[in-house]
């Protein structure tokens, strides 16, 4: 879960009720952040991902390929 302690769509006290029910999850916060975190949260994301899976990458070269453009 990614998000930022700011969101404007779902309030940080949402998500901390989520965080103590069910199956053990992973969190990060971004103070002062927007919904999901804002862009900081895609090289977060990657970076976890390359982390989870044992990948030796760098988030800044995927993010580099990706075609998109950011809302903010």
């Amino acid at each position: 879960m990614v998000n930022g302690t700011d969101d404007e769509v779902f309030p940080i006290d949402d998500l901390y009720l989520a965080l103590q029910h069910g199956a053990a999850k992973e969190a990060r916060f971004e103070t002062g952040a927007m919904h999901m975190g804002g862009t900081l949260s895609y090289y977060m994301s990657i970076r976890w991902l390359f982390d989870l899976f044992e990948k030796d990458a760098d988030p800044a070269v995927v993010l580099q390929a990706l075609s998109f453009k950011p809302r903010y």
